[in-house]
């Protein structure tokens, strides 16, 4: 169909689990919210402080802006930097594939190492779109 395969999504789980085809359909449900959500982060802990100080530094300009007392502008843009969070971190993201619609991705990782009897950690991910590039420079280690 149109635009079908045009994007394509990396999923790196780790667990203990003996349940390969569960593992296996979770990190296709995974890939597939990934493809959706467009998450930019794995963790909160990922975000390079730099991207988190600039965001932070909008919010704050915003909520100096519109005139509230600086307790009220510290809430503002600590409420901001966490819907941020939801909207760029994977961890934080509510998970579209399935369930309620209100679960976030650490939730249902945390529901499937139940399940699966073992721990599932989400190592990492990789989403490409054919037509895009990444013109970010590579770090060295």
């Amino acid at each position: 169909g149109e635009g079908l395969g045009k994007v394509g999504v990396l999923v790196g789980l780790e667990s203990e689990t003996g349940d390969a085809e569960g593992l296996s359909q979770l990190g296709y449900s995974l890939a597939m919210h990934v493809a959706a959500a467009k998450p930019l982060y794995c963790k909160v802990g990922d975000i390079p402080p730099e991207d988190e100080d600039k965001e932070k530094r909008v919010y704050v300009q915003q909520a100096e802006e519109s005139g509230k007392s600086r307790e009220i502008a510290e809430k503002m843009t600590a409420g901001r930097i966490k819907k941020w969070h939801e909207e760029v971190v994977l961890h934080e993201q509510v998970y579209l594939i399935g369930g309620d619609g209100k679960a976030k991705v650490s939730k249902v990782l945390e529901e499937a190492s139940a399940k699966l009897g073992a721990e599932v950690r989400l190592t990492g991910f990789v989403r490409v779109k054919c037509g895009e590039t990444n013109d970010e420079p590579k770090k060295e280690d």
